[in-house]
């Protein structure tokens, strides 16, 4: 039998990987129109989404968190530092290839261009997997941000399906 936590986790996950495939299945319907003007819709579209829900999901409760005073707020920005740092490293360490692009990044393979796409998804979804299993673990502590799990999960999954069907 799972615990309560192991079931938000399970579910969650499962939701936003699901919203992926989904996304990653829409290439039947659109294959014939190969418009190059769809996928950058799909990625500005993705990249808004995901920049709401890092905002309004993980940095705002941090800052509000911190009570906006100074000491209290230096663990916020030495994780916001951290994350962007531990991307940066990520990205130059890790071959890939991004979704409109055809010259690939990092150090030098002889990954094909699937295989690189594969990366560059990995790489993207290691923030996000990070960041629900921090929501899930703040509700281990406080029951009340089961919103929070909600609403990063759907943000996640509604920014997965146009980013699925980009890659």
């Amino acid at each position: 039998m799972l615990t309560e936590i192991q079931t938000y986790t399970l579910f969650s996950g499962l939701f936003v990987s699901l919203c992926t495939a989904a996304g990653a299945a829409i290439v039947f319907l659109i294959k014939r129109n190969n418009n190059e003007s769809i996928a950058q819709i799909t990625l500005g579209f993705s990249g808004g989404v995901m920049l709401a829900a890092s905002i309004f999901s993980l940095l705002l409760p941090a800052l509000e968190g911190s009570e906006g005073r100074g000491a209290n707020l230096l663990p916020v920005v030495i994780g916001f530092i951290l994350g962007i740092t531990l991307l940066i490293i990520i990205d130059k360490s890790l071959p890939h290839l991004h979704a409109l692009s055809d010259v690939p990044e990092g150090p030098k393979s002889n990954f094909n261009k699937s295989t690189l796409l594969f990366l560059a998804l990995t790489i993207h979804n290691i923030p996000e997997g990070m960041a629900l299993g921090v929501a899930i673990a703040a509700f281990s502590i406080d029951p009340s941000t089961i919103s929070m799990i909600v609403v990063l999960a759907f943000g996640l999954g509604l920014q997965n399906i146009p980013e699925g069907a980009a890659v």
